[in-house]
């Protein structure tokens, strides 16, 4: 029964689609919807209705708040872009990721990848230092030399 809001401005791309999609299922939840008690329309979670509509689900968790239409345009318009004001700590991200290591899960470890490179810090992938070839090789059973 919650409602889109028709002045939703936000798109979502089939990569956050993606990434959404398995955050959801390894990790469930972590972010409520937030819906405005007085319309019924959502203010903060679209795409995660979306998902669960996608995925069947009969509900979803949510937080309900209670403002004038005027409030929810407000809310609408300054929520996901005040977020957006937040800069990297690109040491403390490589820390972080550092120490989460792999998680076994190969889409989740892309998603980390990707957040990691489009964030900028990638660890580049050391290039393995090869053993100089030998010189002659002989072989131990008939002592052949090549």
């Amino acid at each position: 029964t919650l409602l889109a809001n028709p002045l939703n401005w936000r798109d979502h791309p089939q990569e956050q689609r993606d990434a959404l999609e398995v955050a959801l299922e390894n990790l469930g939840w972590l972010k409520r919807v937030i819906v405005n008690q007085t319309t019924g329309r959502i203010i903060d979670g679209h795409l995660r209705v979306e998902q669960a509509k996608a995925l069947g689900l009969a509900t979803v968790p949510v937080v309900w708040v209670n403002l004038t239409e005027r409030q929810e345009s407000l809310a609408l318009a300054t929520l996901d872009p005040l977020s957006l004001e937040a800069t990297t700590d690109a040491q403390k991200l490589r820390e972080l990721l550092q120490d989460l290591g792999t998680t076994l899960n190969p889409d989740l470890d892309a998603l980390i990848a990707d957040l990691a490179r489009r964030q900028g810090v990638a660890a580049e992938t050391p290039t393995p230092e090869r053993s100089p070839p030998p010189e002659k090789v002989v072989c131990p059973r008939c002592g052949e030399t090549w």
